[in-house]
Order: structure tokens, then C-alpha cells, then sequence
């Protein structure tokens, strides 16, 4: 279960991707990878984080929040993906922890663009009313206003998708029999085929996917050659 220690670092956390994400940084910590990966951090599963916040990436990475495009809100779905990944067994393999998290956590990202929507639309109405002199105040405070709106609707979405899913994910593990565990650690090493897939067909021109292909392939191999005991001098040297 989650401690309110927990809950409350989940919260200021949520509060502040929110912010990044539109309406003040924008400095790239709210995407899936980062995002999952301090949440794994304040929850002590580091690597399951960063597993979590990978496979969004990949599904998420053609999607960004720009301009008046509202995609679903990913730093939410990610966050709440390596929580409950992190509540599920430690006797599972990580992709099956990693697989459950996601699908549990997936449904928020849509639950957060609503949230997200609605915050948007309320700080319109106070531009509105600044604009008609009726707020009576200056522009940089209404914009202070709208700024701790995306903040307290983050960090109240994180806390609560928290402590609803909790029980949930609790239940559901120990009611989980072991083919299905199996299917889920074969889930979780499929992801990141989907993730790839979902980002080539996204991708623009021949080239864009060509390149896109040859960075995950290098990614591939690469430290498998780093990894052979290469004769002779050198870094590779054993």
C-alpha cells in the first residue's frame, strides 16, 4: 500500500510535471520516460520506473502537448504506471510488473486530458474577465493564478489515481493466476515492439523512419558488441 509520505511526494511530483508540461518549464521532466523514472525514485524501483516510462515514450513520443493539440496526459499516465507497477509482487519479472502498471495506469492519461481540458478552459474565462477589467488585478498575477490551477489539478489527479488504484492493483495480484503472469511478462516484452511500430508509422518520409530504425537497431546491437571479449589491446580488452 502507499504511505501518506508517499502519497503526498507522488502529489507534489504529479503538481509539478503538470506545471512542466504547459503552462510554465517545459523543460522535457514531464515526459513518460523522466516522469516514470522520479516516480520509481520516490517509490524505491528505480528500474521499474524507467521500464514503465520507456514503453511510454515509445507510445507517446509522436504526441506532444503543442500548441492547442491536448494528447493525453502521459506525465499522469506515467506516474501512476510505475506506482502500481511498484505495488505489484516482487517476485514477478519486472516485464510483467511493468506490463500490469501500464495497463492499470494507461486509462488515467485519458482521465488527466479531461482534468486538463477544464483547467485550460477555466484560466480562458480568467483571461476574459482580465481582458474586460474585471479582475482588478495585473496580468502577471492572473497568469500565478492559472499556473497553481495546473498545479493543484495535477498533484490532486496523481494523489488520488494513487490511492483509488492501490486496492486494486492489490486484488488483482494476488487474484492473478500464474498463466496469466506468464502472458504479462510476454506483454511486457512485446511493448516495446508496439512503441517502435507506433512511432515509424507516425514518423514522416522514408528517411525519418530509416533513421529512426537504424538508432533502435544500434541501440540493439551496440552493447552487445561492447560486451565481446575483443582480442588485443584496447577498451574492449578482457
Amino acid at each position: 500500500m502507499i504511505g501518506l509520505e508517499t502519497g503526498v511526494a507522488l502529489g507534489l511530483l504529479g503538481g509539478f510535471l503538470a506545471l512542466d508540461r504547459t503552462a510554465f518549464l517545459q523543460c522535457m521532466v514531464s515526459r513518460p520516460l523522466v516522469a516514470s523514472t522520479l516516480a520509481g525514485v520516490l517509490l524505491g524501483e528505480m528500474h521499474l520506473g524507467m521500464r514503465c516510462g520507456l514503453l511510454l515514450e515509445l507510445l507517446w513520443l509522436m504526441d506532444p502537448p503543442v500548441g492547442a493539440s491536448v494528447p493525453p496526459d502521459e506525465s499522469l499516465a506515467a506516474v501512476l504506471s510505475a506506482t502500481y507497477a511498484s505495488l505489484t509482487p516482487a517476485g514477478w519479472a519486472l516485464p510483467a510488473r511493468a506490463a500490469l502498471g501500464i495497463l492499470l495506469g494507461l486509462p488515467f492519461g485519458y482521465l488527466g486530458r479531461w482534468v486538463d481540458v477544464r483547467v485550460r478552459r477555466a484560466n480562458g474565462r480568467l483571461i476574459a474577465r482580465a481582458r474586460e477589467g474585471r479582475e482588478g488585478s495585473s496580468l502577471g498575477r492572473l497568469q500565478r493564478i492559472g499556473a497553481v490551477r495546473f498545479f493543484v489539478a495535477g498533484a490532486a489527479a496523481a494523489v488520488a489515481g494513487a490511492f483509488a488504484g492501490a486496492p486494486l492493483v492489490a486484488h488483482l495480484a494476488m487474484a492473478v493466476p500464474p498463466k496469466v503472469v506468464a502472458a504479462l511478462e510476454w506483454s511486457g516484452g512485446l511493448l516495446p515492439v508496439v512503441g517502435v511500430a507506433a512511432v515509424l508509422a507516425a514518423l514522416p518520409g522514408r528517411t525519418n523512419r530509416a533513421l529512426f530504425g537504424a538508432g533502435v537497431l544500434g541501440g540493439l546491437v551496440l552493447p552487445r558488441l561492447l560486451a565481446v571479449p575483443w582480442p588485443g589491446r584496447g577498451p574492449w580488452a578482457r
